[in-house]
């Protein structure tokens, strides 16, 4: 009887895997039917198609999107290279702990690894789990984020012992439990970091370009984290992103994707520029885009073109090159779909308003 509860308990992590993503198909399907509302409005699915679609269908679209990132078979090799790495991580530790499990000399063999590892291959199996709830929780489990914590929890083991040298036996067993916390990103930037001190690297061999995200409003730690979770490393990479597929794929609310697509096209075009635009009122490629309509319009003509001065002064640039600029933005494809998204959504929260005064 003890023999099968320890047998249990080793199969436990799995099994709570396999639980918490059954639970998290009618998150992804509330996310599913969202993305669908919002594809259904007015023209949105027309421009969606235009930069992005290789369907005409609507729902076509959406299945091969949904299935991509988030298809049920994609669960399926993370979920149980997660099971087995738990059931080995808990069958070592409980030998480990005295209980006979495994042939005399398996024992032997488990006896030789270090007590670091050890604690870090616990660490890692129980952080695992509070990140993978954590994901839920934010509707961000996707089969990547299974695999990192799988990855997590193999590669841990290995670095610890390397990691807590320097440091006294009394601190040695609680940093290598800690250590099973860190993403598996961080831990690779520390072991490159310290790679390159110790063989004195200094220089790339190609260039680089530095960091950029940080240049766009509100990208905060937590932010470039979920960001960069997903693949985007520069302001490029996001200004030509599929808004959809971010909001299927991250927690991120849906007017917080639109603004950081938005910001992130007008930076592409100016560069470190946008910045300085922002005191004129100019925080996007969506406000650049409306000049031309101004442009276009006798009436506001002259407001245009006090405005078009302003932007020439504040840029350090040629009148005939800002008006051009105009003009890209207001034709670029991509501009029109965060534009008309944005539309769509600031006319649901009228509606939605008037329908609460009403009721009120």
């Amino acid at each position: 009887m003890i023999s099968f509860l320890l047998w249990m308990a080793a199969a436990l992590p799995g099994i709570f895997y396999c639980v918490l993503c059954v639970n998290y198909r009618p998150c992804l399907d509330g996310r599913r039917a969202e993305i669908r509302a919002i594809m259904s409005r007015g023209q949105t699915f027309q421009k969606y198609i235009q930069a992005f679609g290789s369907h005409t269908d609507l729902d076509t679209t959406l299945n091969a999107l949904y299935a991509e990132g988030y298809g049920a078979s994609r669960y399926v090799f993370p979920l149980f290279e997660l099971a087995l790495i738990n059931f080995v991580a808990v069958v070592i530790l409980l030998v480990k702990a005295g209980f006979p499990m495994v042939p005399q000399n398996v024992e032997l063999i488990l006896d030789k690894l270090p007590a670091e590892a050890l604690a870090a291959l616990g660490g890692a199996a129980i952080w695992g789990m509070y990140d993978s709830v954590q994901r839920f929780q934010s509707i961000d489990l996707s089969p990547a984020s299974l695999h990192y914590l799988a990855l997590r929890s193999l590669l841990t083991p290995v670095i610890a012992p390397l990691m807590t040298a320097a440091f006294n036996d009394a601190l040695k067993l609680l940093i290598a439990f800690v250590i099973g916390a860190f993403p598996v990103q961080s831990l690779l930037d520390f072991l490159k970091g310290q790679a390159r001190s110790k063989l004195q690297i200094t220089g790339q061999s190609e260039p680089v370009e530095a960091p950029t995200l940080n240049r766009l409003q509100g990208m905060t730690s937590s932010m470039l984290q979920r960001l960069q979770s997903e693949g985007f490393e520069s302001v490029e990479h996001v200004a030509g992103a599929d808004p959809f597929k971010l909001l299927l794929n991250t927690n991120l609310e849906w007017k917080v994707i639109l603004d950081i697509i938005d910001q992130a096209i007008l930076f592409d075009y100016v560069g470190e520029g946008s910045a300085l635009l922002r005191p004129i009122g100019i925080r996007g490629s969506i406000e650049m885009a409306t000049i031309q309509q101004d442009i276009d319009d006798p009436t506001r003509r002259d407001q245009a073109d006090k405005l078009i001065t302003a932007i020439a002064t504040t840029l350090k640039q040629d009148e005939s090159g800002v008006r051009n600029l105009i003009r890209n933005a207001f034709e670029d494809v991509q501009v029109n779909l965060i534009w008309q998204l944005w539309g769509e959504t600031e006319l649901e929260a009228k509606e939605e308003a008037r329908s609460q005064a009403a009721v009120a």
